[in-house]
């Protein structure tokens, strides 16, 4: 339902915001993110707000700036963990689960199909981009873990406050994936 909602605000007033506010859409890219691995993001911003598909993703960790507000950069790097599995629409618990289950691999070496994750989340300068999650975390549904850049205009409360964020991605087309600017959020989101 929160995600549907998100979409339909997507939907209805994407073109309107395009001519409108610009800016609000792509704010100014961060200093780190020229000399990033995330950069290829800035090249598919306009692509994934016109076609990407909204999904629900999960907070695995973020820079520690993104939890205070008006704290500075304006912008920083988060993973998550993402599907586009329409189970979760309505299970959402569960992927917050599996987010929490891949956060607790951080500073880890498991010697079996875990062991690139953990090395993901424990190098924090790792950039992972639509990284398949084995079955063992997966139980058998297809999940991603991806890195974002976060900018602070695109939370609707200036700073993270929840585990859930809509995503857009463009599985086929792209590895990059955007959290939908906040002005596009449902209200469930919002909450959450």
């Amino acid at each position: 339902m929160a995600l549907d909602q998100t979409r339909a605000l997507l939907g209805t007033s994407l073109p309107r915001s395009f001519s409108e506010d610009k800016l609000a859409l792509y704010p100014p890219p961060p200093d780190w993110a020229a000399r990033d691995e995330l950069r290829e993001v800035l090249s598919w911003r306009e692509r994934l707000l016109l076609r990407g598909q909204v999904v629900l993703s999960a907070r695995v960790m973020a820079n520690r700036s993104l939890y205070f507000v008006g704290s500075t950069p304006s912008a920083s790097a988060m993973d998550v963990v993402w599907s586009a599995d329409p189970f979760f629409e309505e299970h959402a618990d569960e992927l917050a689960i599996v987010a929490r289950e891949v956060a607790a691999l951080k500073n880890l070496s498991p010697n079996n199909e875990n062991a690139e994750i953990a090395r993901f989340v424990t190098e924090e300068m790792s950039r992972p981009q639509s990284v398949a999650l084995p079955p063992s975390l997966s139980e058998g549904r297809e999940m991603f873990l991806s890195a974002l850049i976060v900018w602070r205009a695109h939370l609707p409360l200036g700073f993270l406050s929840g585990t859930f964020l809509p995503l857009l991605v463009l599985p086929g087309e792209t590895l990059a994936a955007l959290i939908v600017p906040g002005r596009f959020w449902s209200d469930a989101f919002k909450d959450r």
